[in-house]
């Protein structure tokens, strides 16, 4: 008697459980729609005044705790930056290497250089529209165009 007894309570909780957790599903699955009051309420908003903040500097002139003497400060003179005048960017002319002519007898190199769009034959030292031709080998050349060294491969 006293075994069907607590099976019968077991059952009423496990079913109290299962009840409480299949109401809670159903409400969230199924909400009420409730009327918003909020909607019928005309909300004004009015920012608040910001106080301007004061700003203040804290000078201490404190004495030096080994000499026993006060420290003045240094004045901090302002330098004026320095303006270097602005050259315009010059353009920069297209250069491509395309090859190299070698006589064996004379060791004579001749080199085939585009230069603005225009072939042109160049031996070392040679100058054409402001392109020097430094040094070259069969793979690369080395030009010098406004001051500045470039390196520029076979293409």
């Amino acid at each position: 008697m006293n075994k069907k007894r607590n099976t019968y309570i077991l059952l009423a909780a496990v079913l109290g459980i299962w009840g409480l957790i299949g109401y809670r599903i159903i409400r969230t699955l199924n909400p009420k729609q409730e009327l918003s009051s909020v909607a019928d309420k005309s909300i004004s908003f009015q920012p608040r005044e910001l106080k301007k903040q004061e700003t203040f500097m804290v000078s201490v002139h404190e004495r030096d705790p080994f000499l026993g003497t006060i420290t003045k400060p240094k004045k901090k003179t302002a330098s004026k930056p320095l303006l270097q005048p602005k050259t315009p960017p010059q353009m920069e002319v297209p250069v491509y290497y395309a090859g190299m002519v070698k006589d064996d007898r004379s060791r004579e190199r001749i080199f085939f250089v585009q230069i603005d769009g225009i072939q042109q034959l160049m031996h070392v030292n040679d100058e054409i529209k402001g392109v020097k031709l430094v040094r070259g080998n069969e793979q690369e050349i080395t030009i010098v165009y406004n001051g500045k060294r470039k390196t520029i491969p076979i293409n």
